[in-house]
């Protein structure tokens, strides 16, 4: 069973990883957001050029903790919906 696991967490980050990548290929909320950031990207710049390079790197790791935050959120969840959609379908003898 401990294999099965193994192979099925494999399987589930897989096709996680695939659903991202079409994620991003269509979804017009994301491709709002990337056009906000590639428009307004340069102001950031500038006004992270005022900040000393401590507090810089203490922007720039917060926000990279932000993003990683949100990432590690969503895999378990989309693991964990994957794993009872196999179940359901167990219980309904479809499986």
């Amino acid at each position: 069973m401990e294999r099965f696991n193994d192979n099925f967490d494999n399987f589930t980050t897989e096709m996680l990883d695939l659903a991202y990548q079409e994620f991003l290929k269509t979804d017009i909320n994301f491709k709002e957001i990337q056009c906000y950031l590639d428009n307004n990207r340069e102001r950031y710049l500038q006004l992270l050029n005022v900040y000393n390079d401590e507090d810089l790197q203490f922007i720039t790791n917060y926000i990279d903790k932000l993003v990683l935050q949100s990432s590690c959120s969503n895999k378990p969840l989309y693991s964990t919906g994957y794993k009872h959609c196999i179940r359901l379908l167990k219980e309904l003898s479809i499986l």
